[in-house]
């Protein structure tokens, strides 16, 4: 989780002048922040991880994506 984090540190200049962009992240980009595959994205998105359609553009809202993660969290 603390990558996810960074990258919204990152992304703080960027979305400073378009902040609806940085809102939304590409399979890949999903994919690079979590370190895992773009096919365990499509995987992930199958069990339930949220996305949004913009046409034939498949894309993951950042706050889904943190609340969603701490919905995964086990323990024991």
């Amino acid at each position: 989780m603390s990558h996810f984090y960074s990258y919204q540190e990152s992304t703080k200049n960027s979305s400073e002048k378009r902040p609806e962009a940085a809102m939304l992240l590409t399979i890949p980009e999903v994919a690079q922040q979590l370190h895992i595959s773009r096919a365990h994205v499509y995987t992930l998105i199958k069990q339930g991880l949220p996305t949004i359609h913009l046409g034939r553009c498949i894309r993951v809202n950042v706050t889904s994506l943190r609340v969603w993660l701490l919905a995964q969290e086990t323990h024991d």
